[in-house]
Parts: C-alpha cells; sequence; structure tokens
C-alpha cells in the first residue's frame, strides 16, 4: 500500500510541483494535492487574513487528508508555512508536518551571514524569525518579488526569468554583503534553480531535499 502525503501550497502550481517532486522520489508515496488559493495574489492575501479564517480552510484540509488516510503534511510553501504555526495545530491531531520553517531552523546555526529570495514580505519575515531564534546572531540579506511567482506560473523560461528580474545582479549584490550562501525562500523557485546556479557563486539551498528527508525517516 502507498503511503499517503498531503501535499499543501499556496496554488495548483506549487502544489503540483511539491507533488511531482514526491512522486519522482519515491513511487511509493500518492500525493494528495491541496492548493489553498486560486492564484498567487489570493494566496497572499489568504496569508494575511486573519487566525481564525485560516484555520477554517486548513481544517478543511487536514479533515479531507486525514479521512484519506493521511498522516503526513508536505508544506510546499514557505510564505504558507511563515503565516501559520503548522507544528501545534499538527500536533493536536496527532499527524506529522514538514515546512520549510523546520529546514531554515536547522540550517540558521551553521551559517553567519546569508541571502534568501522569497515570494513577499510575510515570508521573508517568517524566514527570518524561524532562523534568528535559531542563531540570534545571524545576518539575513534578502529580496522579495511576487513578480517571479507570477512569472512561473505563466510557465516563462527559467533563462527569461533570471535574465528578466535581474537575479545576476541581484546575487552579485548579496555576494558583495558577504552572504554564505543563498536560500530559495518560495517553492516556485526551484523552476529556475538550475539557471540561477549559472549566473550565481553562492551555494544554493532549496529546503525541499532536506523535508523530503525528513518524510522519509519519520
Amino acid at each position: 500500500m502507498k503511503r499517503k502525503v498531503a501535499v499543501l501550497a499556496g496554488t495548483a502550481t506549487d502544489t503540483r510541483m511539491g507533488a511531482d517532486f514526491l512522486r519522482c522520489r519515491d513511487n511509493n508515496i500518492e500525493a494528495l494535492e491541496y492548493p489553498v488559493s486560486k492564484d498567487p495574489q489570493q494566496q497572499t492575501v489568504f496569508q494575511i487574513s486573519s487566525e481564525n479564517e485560516k484555520k477554517k480552510v486548513l481544517y478543511d484540509i487536514f479533515d479531507d487528508a486525514i479521512s484519506k488516510g493521511s498522516n503526513d503534511f508536505f508544506i510546499y510553501c514557505n510564505s504558507l508555512s511563515a503565516a501559520f504555526d503548522f507544528e501545534p495545530f499538527a500536533g493536536s491531531r496527532n499527524v506529522r508536518v514538514f515546512t520549510p520553517m523546520q529546514v531554515y531552523r536547522k540550517a540558521a546555526s551553521a551559517i553567519k551571514k546569508a541571502a534568501v529570495i522569497a515570494a513577499n514580505n510575510q515570508s521573508l519575515a517568517g524566514i527570518e524569525k524561524a532562523m534568528m531564534e535559531e542563531n540570534p546572531d545571524l545576518e539575513l540579506a534578502g529580496a522579495c518579488s511576487l513578480g517571479l511567482v507570477k512569472a512561473v506560473e505563466r510557465k516563462e523560461t527559467p533563462q527569461n526569468i533570471v535574465g528578466e528580474f535581474r537575479l545576476k545582479e541581484l546575487s552579485e549584490f548579496f555576494i558583495g554583503s558577504g552572504a554564505e550562501c543563498l536560500l530559495l525562500g518560495c517553492t516556485h523557485f526551484p523552476y529556475f534553480k538550475k539557471e540561477l546556479e549559472s549566473v550565481c557563486s553562492l551555494p544554493i539551498l532549496d529546503p525541499s531535499e532536506e523535508m523530503y528527508r525528513n518524510l522519509i525517516n519519520s
């Protein structure tokens, strides 16, 4: 019997990316897809909504996934995991949750200076909070752009995205700030990771792989 894993993300696009990511790595995983919004703009609005409004949507998702046999929740969305504290929420339902914030907290202890590209300001702030709670001496340089997310949703080529949004120049700014690594602070961004690596000399951290390792070792 396949292991059922609920994949939660902002839109249908990154939800599918998360589900495909798991399917490519493990044929024994059945990924259940749960987008919380119809597009990136609505996703941002959802994430700044009241706690009760977010809980209502997430209660329904968790209840549906549990009813279908899933005890594992793969939160494939940085800004969503920054906008809601999933761990106590999942604990109250006796299920497991895997989020980018868990990966960032673990990574923070080994980093003095880092850079991050995020989808929106609340995601950027959430990543900073998670990492600095683990390492108060950390220095974090950051940038955010919902336009990057929209470009991925439109399926623009990675080459066009990296060029249009001046990511080479942005990475040079981060290098000048002393950053040791660049964090992909949005699960849309692995879409152009290889192209970004061709113009950025910093090591690039994608939390997805560590989230997957946490999942299979749980």
